[in-house]
């Protein structure tokens, strides 16, 4: 199935963030919410990610960062997340409070 462009605010992240945690992950718990929300998305498409480009954080004590679930963190200026994919590679780009940060995997 082709991955739709899908945008994400706070909600839908902390949303995807609650499935981080070994339990819905190997029991595929998260797939019927993609199914029906994200369809065509995986969790793995979208959390790897955005802490490989530390766009969400673990366990983070930051007072600038807020809590999506799980542990994860993301900062506070962050209003949402685009991710489309482009010549079979996920990119994404990061809406802030003043401006906006492009970037690909």
């Amino acid at each position: 199935m082709n991955k739709p462009e899908l945008t994400l605010d706070l909600q839908a992240l902390r949303m995807v963030a609650g499935y981080a945690h070994w339990f819905p992950i190997t029991q595929g718990l998260y797939r019927g919410y993609f199914r029906v929300n994200m369809p065509g998305w995986n969790w793995n498409d979208i959390i790897p990610l955005l802490i490989k480009k530390k766009i969400v954080v673990p366990n983070s004590k930051d007072p600038s960062y807020r809590h999506l679930s799980q542990g994860l963190y993301i900062s506070t200026d962050v209003k949402n997340v685009r991710l489309w994919v482009e010549n079979g590679k996920v990119r994404f780009e990061v809406s802030r409070n003043l401006d906006q940060e492009r970037m690909e995997d």
